[in-house]
């Protein structure tokens, strides 16, 4: 965990980065619960009209691309950086976005 040198406390433990992880809990929250249902409602045979199928297709894309951008957020430069092995799996978690209906 990286400390900021000013206040010699670990970034995780600022008042900014826990309202991220807060957000970054209640967005995925949101998309288990909505593939939970979705799931739940398929297979009970009740089928969902393709405007909701794409509303949740569309919530659970949006929450998925947050949730990294937040995540990348807190690790700076070096979340982005090409030599991270974590990089190349966030460059890909956008894609979903261009394929989302709109």
């Amino acid at each position: 965990m990286r400390n900021v040198e000013t206040r010699g406390a670990p970034v995780a433990t600022l008042p900014r980065a826990q309202e991220i992880f807060a957000g970054i809990e209640v967005r995925l929250a949101v998309n288990a619960r909505l593939i939970d249902g979705f799931g739940g409602d398929f297979d009970d045979g009740i089928a969902l009209s393709p405007a909701e199928s794409n509303a949740i297709k569309f919530t659970v894309t949006n929450n998925a691309v947050s949730v990294v951008g937040d995540a990348l957020s807190l690790s700076g430069n070096h979340g982005l950086s090409r030599a991270n092995p974590r990089a190349a799996p966030s460059r890909r978690s956008v894609r979903p976005r261009a394929h989302a209906p709109g």
